[in-house]
């Protein structure tokens, strides 16, 4: 196998991942808002994550209650409308391939020669005939077929975007709610016998579950920078073997080699060098940001101890190797074979490092998606307190019961 292969093949192990980004504040319009600036109530723990530091409503308890409950149900509503989505994908694949089969089900008959067609001449003896052996009511009947789910999954999408847009309110409706609760006079029904101590409970539950929520996303955070940062250093560790393999190179063309001048060597050893610079610059913000939570690596752990010793600068050194000052010491030969192996060992450690940074990130992911869908059951269960509505504890999409 090539070098430039070997490489490739590596590389393909670490999957490309998009930079992730908190999503942007927004306000919602509502119908009584005034606009005023509403107060700041005093902290419970339990106010979202990623909340708009001022939100200028003044809105009615109920009207910020109504809100809250439609996004709520937008926010269950997406995943069921994700999977709906997906099944219609299948099918329409399904109506496709269908479709395709018997479109290409034609096979070309060709003519008998007959005496006319040595009469009319060679132009005419390769005329051949398409026979359809379809029907044209089954291709009819399959490109139905196609057109019902290209038209269901239009629908769908449109629904899926919509419901997100609505859903995507649900924690500033929240804080809505919560601010106007903390701002206005309390309901009469807080101070029946027992809501009160019910309505503490749930707002203790419902500030420690934020607190894990919050750590969970911190953790995400960081693992999807440190990923990015690895997958950096990954790629530009890779180019600068690749560009080494044209001049030192077990593999390089020796051709290639005898023409190539001393000039231009130097050049693209040099430029290696700097694509290892940039490889170690990556890596040390990929150990940056991992620090605290280094001991979630496990057995990867060691193998990172070893990249920090070994470092990324092994196209560096060989620059130097030949370009230093030492490029007619005796033994320079042995001495670069030994630096390009020893490159062939660190390009394997760093793909390992960077798959398990990635696998570590995917379950960082799940985790946070897990205690998002917690934090959220436990707001459901407190709003529910807050304004006294039992039907929210009958709902089949909230596993929570009441206190």
């Amino acid at each position: 196998m090539s070098r430039n292969s070997k490489v490739s093949s590596r590389s393909s192990k670490v999957s490309s991942r998009s930079s992730h980004s908190a999503p942007s504040s927004f306000h919602i319009d509502i119908a009584l808002a005034n606009g005023e600036p509403l107060k700041s109530p005093a902290d419970s723990g339990y106010t979202s994550a990623r909340a708009s530091s001022s939100v200028n409503v003044d809105v009615s308890l109920d009207a910020a209650y109504q809100q809250w409950k439609a996004a709520a149900e937008a926010s269950r509503s997406v995943e069921e409308l994700d999977h709906s989505v997906e099944e219609c994908q299948a099918q329409l694949k399904d109506a496709k391939d269908r479709l395709t089969e018997l479109e290409t089900h034609r096979k070309p008959l060709k003519r008998k020669k007959s005496i006319m067609s040595g009469i009319l001449g060679k132009s005419k003896q390769n005329v051949s005939q398409v026979v359809d052996t379809t029907s044209s009511a089954d291709l009819a009947d399959a490109r139905s077929g196609v057109q019902e789910p290209e038209r269901r999954l239009a629908e769908l999408t449109a629904q899926l975007q919509a419901t997100k847009v609505v859903a995507e309110k649900l924690d500033e409706c929240f804080d809505i709610l919560k601010n106007s609760l903390a701002d206005g006079p309390l309901p009469s029904w807080r101070y029946i016998e027992g809501n009160e101590e019910a309505i503490s409970r749930a707002e203790h539950s419902a500030a420690k579950i934020e607190a894990t929520y919050i750590d969970s996303q911190k953790t995400t955070d960081a693992m999807l920078f440190a990923q990015n940062a690895v997958q950096s250093s990954h790629h530009h560790y890779s180019h600068a073997m690749f560009l080494l393999e044209g001049v030192c190179g077990s593999h390089r063309s020796k051709i290639a080699a005898i023409m190539a001048d001393e000039q231009s060597k130097e050049m693209t050893y040099k430029e290696a060098a700097q694509w290892a610079q940039k490889a170690q610059i990556c890596f040390n913000e990929c150990l940056r940001t991992l620090e605290p939570f280094k001991d979630f690596l496990g057995d990867e752990a060691q193998g990172c101890d070893e990249l920090v010793q070994t470092g990324l600068l092994q196209a560096v050194q060989l620059y130097n190797l030949n370009y230093g000052g030492k490029a007619l010491q005796f033994g320079i030969t042995t001495q670069m074979q030994i630096m390009l192996q020893k490159q062939e060992a660190v390009f394997e450690r760093l793909t390992d490092f960077a798959v398990a940074v990635q696998n570590f990130t995917k379950h960082s992911e799940s985790v946070h998606r897990e205690m998002r869908h917690k934090r959220d059951a436990a707001r459901r269960k407190l709003v529910a307190l807050w304004m006294n509505d039992i039907s929210d504890y009958s709902s089949p999409s909230s596993p929570i019961s009441p206190l």
